[in-house]
């Protein structure tokens, strides 16, 4: 009998313990400031066709190296709703080899993305997250080695993304991200031209850039709250 009480006793004892609580770092309610570094390809539009037709005689690739930087704000949401918006900067560069020389093309845009999205929390540690939404863009220039510089107008864009987030601490996480984006520029004018005259080609059709395309990314995200 004095057994059987004090197995009792010892059960009565540990089922009223106080419980370790499980790590939730993936909740809502949260504030995060990322920075993303991302590579992908882009179309370069028709800026080739520029040098093709105008320049230098050559025609380059369609598509090329792209690499892309932002610091963006996100907020999760209770509901699993989420929002965030950035400043990031995106580059494209090609080069085309003509007899024994090689020209080179750098483009530039600045864009701030826009987004709304939903996301689930997995084992407390981990964020799924998907968002779409707009983005305006602006500071369009693409400058040719050995050649005239161009710029073209601000405008919106498209941005659509899906990642996830491991968070390795309270206030820390780190993770990648597939984003792709829509972005074509208006018509390019020469850059050192004062009344912005837009640039045709021998058919007379105006030249823009096209940022186009799909980027992986490596976010590093700082979490405020």
């Amino acid at each position: 009998m004095r057994r059987a009480l004090a197995v009792l006793a010892l059960a009565l004892a540990l089922a009223s313990a106080p419980k370790a609580h499980a790590v939730d770092f993936a909740r809502a309610n949260r504030l995060a400031v990322a920075l993303s570094f991302g590579f992908g390809s882009a179309a370069l539009g028709r800026i080739h066709d520029l040098m093709e037709n105008s320049i230098v005689g050559i025609k380059g690739p369609t598509s090329g190296l792209q690499i892309n930087a932002e610091i963006g704000f996100r907020y999760y949401f209770p509901f699993h709703l989420l929002a965030q918006v950035g400043c990031g900067a995106l580059y494209n560069r090609a080069s085309d080899t003509y007899g024994n020389r090689d020209f080179t093309n750098h483009n530039l845009t600045l864009e701030v993305p826009i987004l709304v999205g939903g996301y689930v929390s997995l084992l407390g540690r981990l964020y799924l997250y998907g968002a779409v939404g707009p983005s305006i863009f602006f500071y369009a220039r693409s400058f040719l080695e050995e050649g005239p510089d161009f710029k073209g107008p601000g405008g919106a864009a498209f941005h659509a993304l899906v990642g996830a987030d491991f968070l390795a601490g309270e206030h820390f996480a780190v993770g990648l991200e597939l984003r792709f984006r829509y972005l074509k520029t208006g018509d390019l004018s020469l850059k050192d031209d004062a009344s912005s005259t837009t640039v045709f080609d021998a058919k007379g059709v105006p030249f823009n850039l096209d940022f186009t395309g799909v980027s992986l990314q490596l976010n590093l995200r700082f979490f405020a709250l």
